[in-house]
């Protein structure tokens, strides 16, 4: 029986839904000082506003890490940005896209779940795997028949309708090169990551601009873990921005007792400044962003076997076991991630200063958990939900008089900070 063809929508910048995202360092610049301009406008005229704003960010360029303005986007990336805005934004979890491996852009199929919404998901995989499995033998077909594969089925004549489009594309086709590959829709994912993050960004980009580093890559955290505040990887990357143990410990405590990575907050403090610190081992956001995935030494390795700075030509020139696809379009996930979030959420929500209603409050040089949950208003169920770092172990009998918390910072309740600072003063050390 022939599989039915399930072609994507056309495309939804054409139809009006989607607008092209203007990049650039223009657009940086302008929203700099369309955003200081209305802070200033406040207590002086418009005129004189925009110059200040102007002024500001001249003076502030030159002491920062660059801006918005420096995540440059190429004709290939902006290709591969399109299909992540698609990704993020328009299909959902029960849609998975079938496309080409090296020009995700190329949109074979959609497989919908529509098929039978109530399906387990090892049905919906075993769905998808039939339809890749015949695309595969339409590609052998293309291989060895040229042409006459399009007579074959309606599968050969949806390959042949996407790759006619490009002489280039073409050609891999008929050489047997094409190689497709699945990606699940994730639109719903975002909008619940989108949500959670309100509840984060305003802390995060201001630790973000603390570090001199653009503000914009907190939208990293969407690509790395969808916000998921407890996330966990196979091979032991952890919290919203998923860092490995040896990557974190050079910024962030990370024991048998508190780890963290688990903090929203301070492991953001730690994702700023392995940034920071890669950009200026490699003076180059595109480069730097990527280098979150394949790490800075890989990235200044593809730098001298390329023989370029140019993500794209890395990309096209590069050749490495471990720069496959997710390090290759990751610095697109990331510009489609940061597109997405800010035309369609950030615009409908204005962000709060302080959402989680918490304040920062750095403890005496020792203190023990038992300490500080016996002589405080501050609970355990209050310790164990705005401070996630301290591990399972540490609120074990045994270990909760020890002295662990050793010049360490914990959250609590803007409605109780003055009185835990007021009882923490009072305890006998």
């Amino acid at each position: 029986m022939e599989l039915k063809v399930h072609p994507p929508s056309p495309n939804l910048f054409v139809q009006g839904k989607l607008k092209p995202f203007p990049t650039g360092r223009w657009r940086g610049i302008a929203c700099f000082v369309r955003e200081y301009a209305r802070l200033y406008q406040q207590v002086i005229s418009c005129r004189v506003a925009y110059v200040v704003a102007i002024l500001f960010f001249v003076i502030h360029s030159q002491s920062s890490f660059g801006s918005a303005g420096s995540f440059f986007v190429g004709e290939e990336t902006k290709k591969k940005v399109w299909f992540w805005e698609q990704v993020f934004s328009f299909y959902t979890s029960n849609q998975v896209l079938v496309h080409d491996l090296s020009k995700p852009h190329m949109i074979i199929d959609i497989i919908s779940r529509d098929i039978d919404p109530h399906a387990a998901k090892s049905v919906f995989d075993k769905e998808v795997e039939k339809y890749l499995k015949r695309y595969r033998l339409g590609l052998d077909r293309f291989k060895q028949h040229q042409h006459k594969a399009i007579l074959m089925g309606s599968i050969e004549k949806r390959l042949y309708q996407v790759y006619a489009q490009e002489p280039s594309s073409l050609k891999r086709l008929f050489d047997g090169k094409v190689i497709l590959r699945s990606q699940l829709g994730l639109a719903d994912r975002f909008t619940k990551a989108a949500a959670t993050a309100e509840n984060y960004l305003p802390y995060m980009e201001k630790i973000f601009v603390s570090e001199g580093i653009p503000r914009e890559l907190t939208r990293i955290a969407f690509v790395e873990s969808m916000f998921q505040l407890n996330a966990l990887s196979k091979v032991g990357a952890k919290g919203v921005w998923q860092l490995m143990p040896a990557t974190a410990r050079k910024y962030i405590k990370v024991n048998k007792f508190i780890d963290e990575r688990n903090s929203p907050l301070k492991s953001t403090m730690a994702a700023a400044r392995f940034l920071r610190d890669n950009y200026e081992k490699l003076q180059s956001w595109p480069l730097t962003v990527t280098s979150y995935n394949h790490g800075v030494y890989g990235m200044l390795r593809a730098v001298k076997s390329s023989g370029s700075k140019n993500l794209e030509v890395i990309t096209q020139r590069y050749r490495s076991p471990s720069f496959k696809f997710a390090s290759k379009n990751f610095y697109a996930e990331f510009i489609a991630a940061k597109n997405v979030y800010e035309r369609t959420f950030q615009q409908q929500s204005k962000l709060k200063d302080n959402p989680l209603g918490i304040v920062k409050i750095d403890l005496p040089s020792k203190l023990a958990v038992s300490q500080l949950i016996r002589y405080t208003p501050v609970t355990e169920s209050l310790m164990r939900r705005f401070n996630p770092c301290l591990q399972p172990l540490a609120y074990q009998k045994r270990y909760r008089t020890a002295p662990i918390l050793r010049g360490y910072s914990i959250f609590v309740p803007s409605r109780m900070a003055q009185q835990v600072k007021s009882r923490l003063k009072k305890i006998k050390l």
